[in-house]
This record gives C-alpha cells, sequence and structure tokens, in this order.
C-alpha cells in the first residue's frame, strides 16, 4: 500500500531505495523525492522553477517537475519488494491555476525509469534524467503541453558493446570486438512537435524510449 511521504509545499525528503539503483555509472540506495515533481540522488532539492541548466547540474531524476503543491493529495512511495519502487504526485496541483497533478515514476531494479501520466496535468511538466556532470542528460520541454493520461516514457539504461567508447558528449567510438546487431535509441521514438501538438487534444502521446549510457 503506498505511504504518503511529504507534508508542506516546496519541500523535500529522503528515502531509502529497497535495491542499489544504477544509474549512469554509479549505484545508490538512497534517493530524496521532492514536492515539485524530482527525484534527486545528491541531496534534497526543492527547486520549482525547471531549466535543461539546473537538470544538468544534478544527478535526477525528473518525472514532473513543476511547481506543484499538494493539494487534496500527497506524494506517496509504494514499494514492489526488491524488484521495484513507485513515487507518485496523487492529486496534487499546479502552484498556478491550481488544477489537477496525477504523475508516477517507478524505479527498477536494472536502472530503468518508467514515467507515467493520469488525469489532469493541462499544463504539462519537464521530464528528464542527468547523470549531474553537465554534459549527459535527457530531456522533454513539456511545459505548455498537456499531460492528460499521457502514456509512459521510459528511460533506459543501455549497455556499450565491447570495444566502443561512448564519450560524455556523446560520440561513439572504436571497433566492437564480437558480431552483432546493435540498437541505440539515443532519441525519441514516435514523437515530433508536431505530433505532440496533433495528440495533445485527445489526451496522449506516443510512448517514448530514450536511451542512456549506464
Amino acid at each position: 500500500e503506498p505511504q504518503g511521504i511529504l507534508s508542506g509545499d516546496d519541500v523535500s525528503v529522503a528515502c531509502p531505495l529497497p535495491f542499489d539503483f544504477p544509474f549512469y555509472g554509479k549505484t545508490y540506495n538512497k534517493i530524496w523525492i521532492s514536492s515539485n515533481g524530482t527525484l534527486t540522488f545528491d541531496g534534497a532539492y526543492t527547486a520549482y522553477s525547471p531549466s535543461v541548466a539546473a537538470l544538468k547540474g544534478r544527478v535526477m531524476i525528473a518525472p514532473f517537475w513543476k511547481d506543484l503543491e499538494q493539494g487534496s493529495g500527497g506524494v506517496y512511495v509504494s514499494e514492489n519488494g526488491d524488484e521495484s519502487v513507485t513515487f507518485i504526485w496523487y492529486e496534487c496541483v499546479y502552484h498556478s491555476g491550481k488544477t489537477r497533478v496525477n504523475a508516477s515514476a517507478t524505479l527498477f531494479a536494472d536502472g530503468t525509469v518508467l514515467c507515467s501520466y493520469g488525469e489532469g496535468n493541462a499544463n504539462g511538466a519537464f521530464v528528464g534524467v542527468s547523470a549531474g556532470d553537465g554534459v549527459r542528460c535527457r530531456y522533454y520541454d513539456w511545459l505548455n503541453t498537456s499531460l492528460h493520461n499521457a502514456d509512459d516514457v521510459i528511460f533506459a539504461p543501455q549497455d556499450v558493446p565491447a570495444g566502443l567508447v561512448l564519450d560524455a558528449d556523446g560520440t561513439l567510438s572504436g571497433k566492437p570486438t564480437a558480431p552483432g546487431k546493435y540498437v541505440f535509441t539515443e532519441k525519441p521514438l514516435c514523437v515530433s512537435e508536431e505530433g505532440l501538438g496533433g495528440l495533445e487534444g485527445s489526451g496522449g502521446l506516443a510512448r517514448v524510449m530514450v536511451g542512456f549510457n549506464r
């Protein structure tokens, strides 16, 4: 059963993870969850104004980064043994306009992050992940795009094949040492600005899967 873990506005609290979570080459057993829709691994973070620069400066998962209040709901955590843990922003509201927000982020033991979106979310949010090194990150500026009942966004770690090196700037070099087919999903699938605009009225986004280097 989900447990409420936050009270107040612009707050962040540490939460132990039920497993060691691999993220951009490191593992973590604790995470900080914010009332403003972010998860951080390098300490409490309560900023409510999303930006690319701020994302790049923190070891962060941003499932739904926006200026939020808990409203009639709250922020909850639900564990599924040593397989996954889900952080839920349930029936929260935007600070501006006070309309509904329902979103969650599920962290799996293999490093995959599943972001899900329910009813409301009309004013959008900033979504992304970052290694906190100023370079490695993936993000979507959906601050003006409805995420009402939008499909999942999945951030999945990728192993670089032996013999290849993926630099911090995203340059892949070297020569594979074993035959095979290597597929990299460094860019979102099935999404464009035109597509987002067209889908907004029907309340959904195409499913997105993004790869990032372990």
